[in-house]
């Protein structure tokens, strides 16, 4: 099931599947998983968003428990040509739940500089 976010919060949004991403698992780190694709670790360096990344990474551990999965890829958001590191989680929710923990995350997301919010999107899979 899709949900869309408000259009006061670009860049989020909880959508159904498609992304070929690097996947982290539970024996990965956050810094392992932003180093494993070297387009992914190009995207964060370039836009100085390690920090943030950890940030969201970490938000999405708490929230979607127990995520199957959870994945960074680089993807072209808009038909310009404007990129945004996409966070993708899997996780055995019902559509309500996971609408739910969405909007808990865009209200701890929504504190994270500006440049994040432009750069970083969520995505979030109902299993």
């Amino acid at each position: 099931m899709a949900v869309a976010p408000s259009s006061e919060t670009p860049g989020l949004k909880i959508e159904p599947g498609g992304v070929k991403p690097v996947t982290i698992t539970a024996t990965h780190s956050t810094a392992s998983a932003l180093n494993t694709s070297p387009e992914v670790k190009r995207f964060v360096e370039t836009h100085d968003l390690a920090a943030d990344a950890e940030h969201a990474i970490q938000l999405v551990k708490k929230l979607f428990p127990p995520a199957s999965g959870i994945a960074l890829a680089v993807r072209e958001i808009t038909e310009d040509g404007f990129e945004s590191l996409v966070i993708k989680v899997t996780a055995p929710l019902t559509p309500e739940t996971a609408t739910e923990r969405y909007f808990q995350f865009l209200s701890e997301w929504g504190t994270s500089p500006a440049k994040a919010r432009e750069r970083m999107c969520l995505k979030v899979i109902v299993a």
